[in-house]
């Protein structure tokens, strides 16, 4: 049984027109945190989260109510493996598990 799809939404400006990505994601294993070192052993550093896209959607920020754009295939990777998109799922994943709501 796979994991629940999360969504998020990354904006990007690309050839001077800015578009809003909504993204369709699930997380295979949450991130670890590191181990500090001691005086006989070396530690451990953190591991980030996994995760599988599922869906990208790209529309147009600039308009009322837009079409998803139909993407092309090298554009669809280049946006899934962007560190825009790796950072939005790495925060999630973060805030997620410690009940963070964006305010401090």
């Amino acid at each position: 049984m796979k994991p629940q799809l999360q969504t998020i939404q990354v904006c990007f400006n690309f050839l001077k027109t800015d578009f809003v990505a909504t993204i369709e994601f699930y997380i295979q294993n949450h991130a670890s945190t590191g181990t500090a070192p001691s005086l006989t052993y070396p530690g451990d550093p953190g591991e980030p989260a996994e995760f599988v896209i599922e869906k990208i959607e790209l529309r147009d920020d600039g308009k009322d109510n837009p079409p998803v754009l139909e993407l092309p295939e090298w554009l669809d990777i280049l946006i899934g493996e962007s560190d825009l998109v790796n950072d939005a799922i790495q925060e999630f994943d973060w805030e997620s598990r410690h009940d963070y709501d964006g305010e401090y």
